[in-house]
């Protein structure tokens, strides 16, 4: 299939600042991780090419995710609109290592509806490597998951663990 057959799908990657958006979408693209915290500023713009199965056919399809990385630093009212013009999709991420972060996915969504009626998106938790299994609050979790119908996907940046599962899920979801 050439680039012109190719469905575009516009993914928002949401949360709070420091929580892995922009780590995680390097492994996802470049199997690359950077010890080395920079903010991102505005948005950052990243296209993946996924193979996804379609309706339970036999062929995979392929699908291009363009991946909006949007600063997590400004308070969620201050995310730019124009940020979310067009968007099929979004993965919210929570630093696992900080119990709030998990909380506060759940405004990331609310303030996303508010602006975009229901779209389709995955809940990802990223560095369950920083914390033991134990301390991962997995009944908060999968109740949050199941209050919006959705899967929440435990992944490591650092370690490639599960990251491109959550950008595979979320292509499924908006194809």
């Amino acid at each position: 299939m050439n680039d012109e057959e190719k469905p575009k799908k516009k993914i928002l990657v949401l949360g709070n600042y420091g929580v892995g958006k922009t780590s995680l979408i390097k492994q996802c693209i470049n199997e690359d991780f950077d010890d080395q915290y920079l903010t991102t500023l505005g948005t950052n713009i990243a296209l993946k090419d996924i193979s996804i199965r379609f309706g339970g056919e036999k062929a995979d399809v392929d699908v291009e995710l363009e991946l909006w990385d949007i600063a997590g630093n400004k308070t969620i009212a201050d995310v730019k609109r124009e940020f979310y013009k067009d968007a099929n999709g979004a993965i919210i991420v929570a630093d696992l290592s900080k119990e709030k972060s998990v909380d506060e996915c759940e405004n990331w969504i609310k303030a996303t509806y508010q602006i975009i009626d229901k779209i389709p998106f995955i809940f990802v938790g990223n560095k369950y490597d920083l914390i033991s299994k134990e301390d991962i609050d997995m009944e908060k979790i999968q109740a949050l998951a199941s209050k919006y119908n959705t899967h929440f996907i435990l992944t490591s940046a650092k370690f490639g663990d599960n990251s491109n599962e959550a950008f595979h899920e979320i292509a499924e979801r908006v194809s």
